[in-house]
């Protein structure tokens, strides 16, 4: 299965979760992604006009507090950010350090893991 395939699912089960439930903190999950997207795309298209540019920080900042799905695919639709390896290990890290975030809790919350 493709990475951003498995985001856009993350991401239309996170917009499913948010029409379903009144948590808050779905609408902010979902606002950062949405967030992170669409910087990704302004990113890019100041690249091209030659505009100040979106510093990597805020783009990797915003991975790290969970918009990394919206960033892949905004990574993958807008083609950016795609062949500096230094950033691209960086993201990689912030996508592997929500995972285990969100293993920990789920092992707080239910005491078990999931397998």
């Amino acid at each position: 299965m493709k990475p951003t395939l498995l985001c856009c699912g993350a991401l239309a089960l996170l917009l499913g979760i948010c029409l379903l439930t009144a948590h808050p903190a779905w609408y902010g999950l979902a606002l950062v992604n949405l967030l992170t997207f669409s910087l990704y795309g302004g990113d890019k298209l100041a690249a091209q006009r030659q505009w100040r540019r979106i510093p990597e920080r805020t783009l990797l900042g915003l991975g790290v507090v969970g918009g990394w799905p919206g960033g892949l695919l905004g990574q993958w639709l807008f083609r950016h950010k795609t062949r500096k390896a230094a950033f691209r290990n960086a993201f990689m890290l912030s996508v592997v350090a929500n995972l285990l975030l969100l293993l920990a809790l789920w092992y707080g919350l239910y005491g078990r893991w999931l397998l």
